[in-house]
Order: structure tokens, then sequence, then C-alpha cells
């Protein structure tokens, strides 16, 4: 049994290796497009990883690759298709929430429209209400993304949740990880709150998607 434990973790950890190694080219292909003008970047994007359409499914071996998606498209300025795309996803009930609640994330930490707050308030609702105890984690994460979304109306900062959110930002894909820190930032200042921390390491970790 412990040789068995000790090839799975070795599995995994290879998996996650092989994981970032490959959010990493596709980042610097990416940026490479950015870097030569027009609109190469967002051609290399679709190319990378393709546009959510209506009527296809999100499968789970997909969903990180979607969430890194949705962070570029939010760093590129497109928030129409990232508004487009996040509202079109279907799927399996956690894949679906998992995917839907990061677009609206990357969303109000690039704008300000309550109708956000709102979308994010129905996805929620509907986790908690249709998802079993095997999506704890999911519905905790969603919970904890709303309660962050509702300080920038005015309701207060969970500073545990920002501080959770801020962990696993430092642990996601490269483009994820700008979106993440810059909401936690968004967030922290519209409390009220010192950001400036957040935001400097939100902006290191952009300038990281550039490095040559």
């Amino acid at each position: 049994m412990l040789q068995g434990a000790i090839i799975g973790a070795i599995v995994g950890i290879v998996m996650v290796i092989v994981q970032m190694v490959r959010m990493r080219r596709g980042a610097d292909k990416v940026m490479a497009a950015l870097q030569r003008g027009g609109d190469g970047a967002r051609s290399a994007l679709d190319a990378w990883v393709s546009p959510v359409t209506p009527g296809k499914k999100v499968s789970a071996n997909k969903l990180v690759d979607t969430l890194e998606r949705f962070s570029w498209l939010a760093l590129l300025g497109d928030l129409r298709s990232l508004e487009e795309e996040g509202a079109a996803v279907d799927g399996m009930l956690s894949i679906r929430t998992q995917a839907k609640a990061h677009a609206l994330m990357a969303l109000l930490a690039h704008r300000d429209d309550p109708r956000d707050v709102r979308a994010l308030e129905e996805v929620a609702e509907t986790i908690e209400r249709e998802g079993g105890a095997m999506l704890g984690l999911v519905k905790k994460n969603t919970r904890e993304l709303l309660a962050l979304a509702h300080a920038k109306l005015g309701r207060g900062l969970d500073t545990a949740a920002r501080d959770r959110l801020v962990s696993r930002a430092r642990q996601s894909s490269p483009a994820s990880k700008v979106v993440l820190l810059r909401f936690a930032t968004v967030v922290t200042r519209a409390a009220g709150h010192d950001a400036s921390a957040l935001e400097a390491e939100a902006n290191t970790a952009n300038l990281r998607l550039a490095r040559p």
C-alpha cells in the first residue's frame, strides 16, 4: 500500500509539473503575439484554448484550460467575449460553477457592473441548491468569491476569505494568478483597506507574463 501511495504521489506531481509547463508555453505564445501587435494575441489564445460556445460542454480535464482562457480574455481587455463565454459554459454542475464563477470574478476585477455581482449570486444559489455534500469545497469557494464581490457593494471585507483567495492565486496558472490577485486588490481597496502590497504582487505577476 505504501508503495502504491508513493507512486500515486509521484504521478500527481509529474502531472502538475506538465500542466505548469503547458500553461507557461501557452502564455509565452500569447505574449509573443501581443508584443507583435495587431489581433495576433487573441488568435494565439484561440489556437491554444478554443472559445467556449453555446451547446459545447466543458469537461473536467479542460477546466483549468478554460479558467486560464477566461483570465487571458480579461487581461486582453475583451470583456464582452469573457461575459459571453462565461454565460455559455455548460457541463457538470461542479465544472459549470467553477468556470462561471471564475469568469465573473475576472469581470469584477476589471469593471464595475452590478450585473456581475447578481450573476455570481445566481451561480452561488444554484450550487447551494443543487450541489450535494461531495461538492462542499466548490460551494465554499463560490460562497467566498461572492462574499468578496459584495465588498465592492460596501458590505465589508471577509479578510480570511481574501487571504485564502490570495493563497490559491499564488498556486494558479500564470494569467489566472494575475487576475485573482487583481480581484483581491480591487475588493480590498473597495472595502477601504490598504491594497498596495496586493497591487504590487499583481503587477509583478503581470510583468512575469512578458518574460523573454
